[in-house]
């Protein structure tokens, strides 16, 4: 363009001699280019057909004609039969592919001939660069800050609870912190065989030890209204804990110059105090294991069974009622004769 320029610009010059000039140089461009687009291509078809010629001739076979590792290393990435390379446009992606291969696996320290376990594929590298971005990005999605919580605050935290409880106990002052509990056994054939502290007391217990259900929770034992007793080994276990609680329990009278009948008249000052129920009447786990007893100790057998016994006992309970109203309807009956 430049010297298009300068051509019509002279004006010392005819206008058919600066047309002459102008397609001469016009002509020299196009001739410098396509020269230089001939060797290109000509440079791309002699790398390309070497390429084909080393796969052909110096790649090494399998047994029944399968191609080897070797062979298997240079075209993974292509179909099973080469395609001749476009020497019309200069460009083949087999030789793209191959040399990419070579050049990377040289890059990396390869021995040429490594195993195609050994070299990955520019497909294979964007197929798991893709896949890493996209787990990456759903990690990122979970908003996880809203959701953690950390427990720094850790040493915090038991400074005050010790806190609580001694502004507890004091308050409670000089009555304990805790209730007195009964002992239970806990549920399922799995753990029936440890004990541990029940919920209350019940209606049972409280009454064969002498205590109301409506006194019992101003003195500090706790009441459960809907436990039952099925055993009397457990009714007897807690009766005498609520009778071993009576026996070191101290009332304070409400007023000090009108004492009630069953507060203490003691001097309060001189008596130790508990500030824990469960330190002085502490709940004492079986020990596991079988305990062996004597031969004498062995409760006599039940006639006719256990099961037959219970059996009859309930079916007796349940018709009890219409047998005697049958009995009475039929004495009535004949004195009505008479």
């Amino acid at each position: 363009m430049e010297c298009l320029k300068h051509v019509a610009n002279s004006n010392t010059r005819s206008p058919t001699d600066v047309q002459v000039d102008a397609f001469k140089v016009l002509a020299y461009d196009i001739a410098r280019s396509s020269a230089l687009i001939f060797f290109m291509r000509l440079h791309i078809a002699a790398v390309t057909m070497k390429t084909e010629w080393y796969i052909k001739n110096c790649a090494s076979h399998g047994p029944e004609g399968q191609w080897s590792k070797e062979r298997l290393r240079a075209v993974q990435c292509r179909p099973s039969q080469l395609n001749t390379p476009n020497l019309e446009l200069g460009y083949s992606k087999q030789a793209e592919h191959v040399i990419a291969i070579r050049i990377f696996g040289a890059r990396q320290g390869m021995s040429p001939r490594a195993s195609s376990s050994e070299i990955s594929t520019p497909t294979e590298q964007r197929a798991s660069e893709s896949t890493l971005i996209a787990s990456r990005h759903n990690d990122f999605r979970k908003d996880w800050q809203r959701r953690v919580r950390t427990h720094f605050d850790q040493p915090g935290r038991k400074t005050r609870r010790r806190t609580a409880r001694q502004a507890k106990a004091a308050a409670l002052a000089p009555r304990p912190v805790d209730k007195l509990r009964p002992v239970v056994r806990c549920p399922t054939i799995k753990y029936n065989r440890r004990v541990r502290a029940g919920r209350g007391f019940t209606l049972t217990e409280l009454k064969e030890a002498g205590i109301s259900k409506s006194q019992a929770p101003t003195i500090g034992i706790s009441v459960d209204f809907r436990r039952q007793n099925l055993s009397e080994e457990s009714l007897a276990a807690n009766v005498a804990r609520l009778k071993a609680y009576k026996e070191r329990l101290i009332l304070l009278p409400r007023k000090s110059n009108a004492p009630k009948k069953g507060d203490t008249k003691t001097d309060v000052a001189s008596l130790d105090k508990a500030s824990s129920i469960v330190s002085v009447l502490p709940i004492v786990h079986v020990a596991g294991g079988v305990s062996e007893i004597k031969k004498s100790e062995i409760p006599a057998e039940i006639e006719g069974g256990a099961y037959t016994k219970l059996r009859t006992a309930r079916s007796n309970a349940r018709y009890q009622g219409a047998r005697e109203k049958r009995a009475r309807d039929k004495a009535e009956a004949e004195t009505a004769k008479k």
